[in-house]
């Protein structure tokens, strides 16, 4: 009736121009107050308050998804603090959301260690090749190959000597040859070389405490350390009389005093006996145990559970000989 009302009002106007004002507010106010009244027929506790309430403590998580709160946020199980979230919304995966998927889990975490790509080049020669490793907490890489395959390299790369000239090496999701995350990835490694930096003149327990006072420690895991190595009776000798064997115990200890997660081990088990090797597989599985990654690379055999294994293959073959043919 009111529509039919203002049709007929219009039509009796002569100016055209006064049509659309007379019409327009009709109209409006006619869709403004069915609005209302099927609002208030359907959803009675759906109308606009007048003033507006104050914000609740905290939000209700709804099909996984979060608004944010600068409070608390509640994801209907239990309540986490603001400060874990970051931005206007996240996403967050609970028991019911999971049971509703058909037990889709959150994705796996990123690797603690991880090559993508990687290849590295030597005197204008590449040494490494699209190397892809990725390791997580406790666990282990054995490199294996014939002399010259890039096993030293690839350890020197890791720990900053050398940069990769393809590829990256990222660490907890950042490249470690990055400004300010280079200096912050050297303090995680764990250097141990055919290159043994022994002090001659310096006790056996001397050599080993330096190091770890270098790193801002006590110094009481020396003793401890050298203990468990073997070489206890020997902590006030001058390191000069040393075996190679002992020089090797001794740089083993020195990486248990410093206690760095990542152990970056070069030929770890040259010039030890059979006893020596047993104490560094046990040293090596204590380590991964608490969450510690180890990076060997080896010509002889180390047994490590559950030991990724990659064999670079030989840069410079041998070529065949007259005796070579005879056999």
């Amino acid at each position: 009736m009111i529509l039919l009302l203002a049709l007929i009002t219009v039509q009796k106007r002569q100016s055209s121009t006064r049509v659309w004002y007379e019409i327009l507010p009709l109209m409006i106010s006619l869709s403004s107050s069915q609005l209302s009244q099927k609002s208030s027929s359907s959803h009675p506790n759906c109308r606009l308050p007048h003033k507006l309430k104050q914000p609740k403590p905290h939000l209700k998580l709804q099909q996984g998804i979060v608004s944010f709160n600068p409070e608390v946020v509640s994801s209907g199980l239990n309540t986490y603090p603001a400060s874990a979230w970051k931005g206007e919304s996240a996403r967050f995966v609970t028991e019911e959301s999971v049971s509703e998927r058909g037990g889709e889990s959150m994705p796996p975490p990123l690797p603690r260690v991880a090559l993508h790509n990687v290849s590295c080049m030597r005197n204008a020669q590449v040494v490494l090749r699209d190397i892809n490793v990725s390791v997580h907490d406790g666990g282990a890489l054995v490199l294996t190959g014939s002399n010259g395959a890039g096993k030293s390299t690839f350890l020197r790369m890791l720990a900053g000597f050398s940069r990769p000239s393809a590829g990256r090496i990222l660490w907890d999701g950042h490249d470690v040859t990055s400004a300010g995350v280079a200096a912050q990835w050297r303090l995680q490694l764990n250097w141990l070389s055919l290159k043994d930096a022994i002090k001659e003149d310096l006790t056996v327990l001397d050599n080993v405490q330096w190091f770890e006072v270098l790193e801002k420690k006590d110094g009481l895991r020396s003793l401890p350390a050298l203990e468990f190595m073997g070489l206890g009776r020997l902590v006030h000798e001058k390191a000069r009389i040393l075996s190679m064997g002992q020089r090797k115990r001794l740089q083993l200890a020195r990486m248990l005093a410093i206690d760095r997660p990542i152990w970056l081990m070069d030929e770890p088990s040259v010039a030890l006996d059979y006893d020596g090797v047993k104490l560094l597989e046990a040293m090596i599985a204590d380590h991964r145990k608490k969450g510690g990654i180890v990076f060997v690379a080896t010509h002889l055999p180390i047994e490590m559970e559950d030991a990724m294994n990659l064999r670079l293959p030989p840069r410079f073959p041998r070529r065949k000989i007259l005796v070579d043919l005879v056999r």
